[in-house]
């Protein structure tokens, strides 16, 4: 919190107008296993996303989870596939 009070102080000894602030934090929660998955079981669970990495790092366990229940590679290419077909679908509709 310290880089955050400079921050702030920097900014209000310019005198700048300050609509709201969003001064908390909040903990970071991660599987205690490690591995996501619950007792072994069919129970997955993500980590707390931060504000920095959400994306990356979400987009990382998401693709990791999914693979642990369908027990196979996740393949872009296959939704690409399916959504050429709803595509189509979408056009033979419109004509």
């Amino acid at each position: 919190m310290v880089e955050v009070k400079e921050a702030f102080n920097i900014i209000l000894k310019n005198n700048t107008s300050v609509i709201k602030m969003f001064d908390y934090t909040s903990d970071l929660l991660e599987p205690i296993n490690g591995n996501n998955q619950y007792n072994n079981g069919n129970l997955f669970i993500s980590s707390s996303m931060d504000e920095q990495s959400h994306f990356d790092k979400g987009i990382s366990e998401v693709i990791t989870i999914y693979e642990k229940i369908m027990g196979e590679k996740f393949d872009l290419n296959v939704l690409k596939v399916e959504l050429e077909k709803v595509r189509k679908i979408q056009q033979g509709l419109n004509e």
